[in-house]
């Protein structure tokens, strides 16, 4: 339910803004969205993984968790503000370089908040993250018309994610409210990235082909172009991670807790396919 409210929530925010903002608006806005998305994928990429799969958690163990999201967050965005006016140039849209700089702070922001979650959804908080992942869409989609009303142009789309990361990072702290201290296991830490990386590697296997064909049309077509297309492509994003995403978040704490029972995995995760296919296929077609 929290999936579903909040892709509706934001599908119907997409189409206000789309019909209240110019097409070079939504077209720069979304070559930077691309970047920062590879940059929050670099920066959560295991930490819901190494919270979900940890027997046991000490304070140490979570503060190394959560300084070395913060680290690879902040790390990113100085590479990303660097390379913001050689983006501006090559895809020839002037407002990106601002837009890109600014939406680092959005990485950042997310960081904050990626353990605390993690945390709650350890202890099957599923609701809780609904909950969260609504009033942040709903008072980020807010702002964001309210912007776009006043005249904010492009900017209300960046007002939108930074208002929608600031709520849910806070909300994640209400949520589950653990203090972290600066204690850090250096030896833990570069075990951590070890196994981030190759998490990040598989994101972004799966990310970069989808992502891939967003740039080469800003890049070879234009900015415009790309707004069009992404109007298309949202209306078929709308079902399938409604549909989706609930499953492969359950799953993981799932498979967390059977992770000593090859068996009992085998049998779970074929029920949870079952039940996904049962769903999502005739969603598609009928959508279709």
């Amino acid at each position: 339910a929290g999936a579903a409210g909040n892709q509706f929530f934001a599908f119907v925010v997409f189409l206000l803004l789309a019909r209240l903002l110019p097409k070079i608006a939504l077209g720069t806005y979304a070559i930077g969205w691309i970047f920062v998305e590879i940059g929050s994928v670099i920066a959560s990429a295991g930490v819901t993984q190494l919270v979900a799969r940890a027997k046991s958690l000490d304070q140490r163990q979570l503060d190394t968790i959560f300084w070395t999201n913060i680290a690879l967050g902040a790390l990113y965005c100085l590479v990303l503000f660097a390379f913001a006016p050689a983006a501006a140039r090559d895809f020839r849209a002037p407002q990106l370089d601002e837009v890109l700089r600014w939406l680092t702070l959005s990485v950042m922001l997310a960081s904050f908040g990626f353990t605390h979650m993690a945390l709650r959804m350890r202890e099957f908080g599923h609701r809780t993250v609904a909950a969260r992942s609504l009033l942040s869409g709903l008072i980020g989609g807010a702002a964001a018309v309210i912007a776009a009303l006043l005249g904010a142009g492009v900017w209300s789309l960046v007002i939108q994610r930074l208002v929608r990361d600031s709520v849910g990072t806070v909300l994640a702290w209400r949520a589950y409210p653990w203090l972290p201290r600066f204690n850090i296991d250096l030896t833990q830490a570069r075990s951590n990235l070890a196994f981030s990386a190759e998490l990040a590697a598989a994101y972004l296997i799966t990310l970069l082909p989808l992502r891939t064909q967003d740039l080469m049309i800003g890049r070879l077509m234009s900015a415009v172009a790309l707004s069009t297309y992404k109007v298309a492509w949202r209306c078929t994003e709308l079902l399938g991670p409604s549909i989706i995403s609930p499953f492969s978040t359950v799953a993981l704490q799932t498979f967390s807790r059977l992770q000593d029972h090859p068996d009992e995995v085998a049998s779970a995760y074929l029920a949870l396919l079952r039940k996904c296919s049962i769903m999502t296929v005739p969603a598609l077609i009928g959508y279709g």
